[in-house]
């Protein structure tokens, strides 16, 4: 029997903050590929916007939320705007069609943002230390693959791993082209691998929830996008590092 862990990415390995505010931004301000420099991510990384922006971004969960954020800084006073407000305004799921839509159009500029300067669009992001370290470790006593569930497609989830020096030899990563929810995806993987012990670390409360009956061990990863309104932790259990994962065989 083996330890077998499985990762979500943002917010958990990666800090893609940064990364989803410049997509949106440019979204709301017209703005293409083509804008996309090092001039103009330095500028906006000062701006009272990323600011704002990086203290709601644990109410979204996607490309459309993330541009309905930046529309509500932009048409409500930013001293009045907490995620108590948007968290209640994204429950009310007003113009459900709009924010497919914006979904759409967030996933399809991040993908061009991505062509047409790639080197700009990884330095957008950063690895936890964290999970810098631990990812480490596991490698260095592999035994198992390191499962990545995610919302992010898979060759972006490469290419951010690579790039910080991580073989994608050593990870499987299911990713949002597979059109699956997490508790499917972690289903799929404790199928596949019954004998191995599963842990499961996710920055989204509501994630762990659904998969509690699924027989994995369940973290909490408090250094991630963890919404302050956390309720119903029962058999989850919270953690600030991954060293506060006891995996008997790494």
């Amino acid at each position: 029997m083996n330890d077998e862990v499985v990762f979500d990415f943002d917010g958990v390995i990666c800090d893609s903050a940064f990364e989803c505010f410049i997509v949106s931004y440019f979204i709301n301000n017209n703005l293409n590929e083509l804008n996309f420099s090092s001039n103009v991510t330095k500028k906006l990384e000062s701006s009272s916007d990323w600011i704002k922006f990086k203290e709601l971004r644990p109410v979204g969960n996607n490309g459309g939320d993330f541009v309905q954020i930046l529309q509500l800084m932009e048409t409500i006073d930013k001293k009045k705007l907490n995620k108590k407000y948007v968290r209640a305004r994204m429950k009310l799921k007003i113009n459900q069609d709009k924010l497919a839509e914006n979904s759409k159009v967030f996933y399809e500029l991040r993908n061009q943002l991505k062509s047409h300067n790639f080197n700009l669009w990884l330095s957008l992001h950063a690895i936890y230390n964290t999970s810098n370290n631990f990812l480490k470790e596991l490698i260095a006593d592999y035994k198992t693959p390191i499962n990545i569930v995610t919302t992010k497609d898979s060759a972006s989830v490469l290419d951010l791993l690579a790039f910080n020096g991580f073989a994608s030899k050593y990870f499987i990563v299911w990713g949002r082209e597979q059109l699956k929810s997490k508790r499917q995806q972690i289903s799929e993987i404790k199928g596949q691998n019954k004998s191995n012990v599963l842990h499961f670390i996710e920055d989204n409360i509501q994630n762990l929830q659904s998969c509690r009956d699924s027989g994995v061990k369940l973290y909490l990863a408090m250094w991630g996008y963890v919404d302050a309104e956390i309720s119903d932790t029962k058999e989850i259990k919270l953690i600030n590092s991954l060293s506060d994962i006891n995996l008997s065989n790494v």
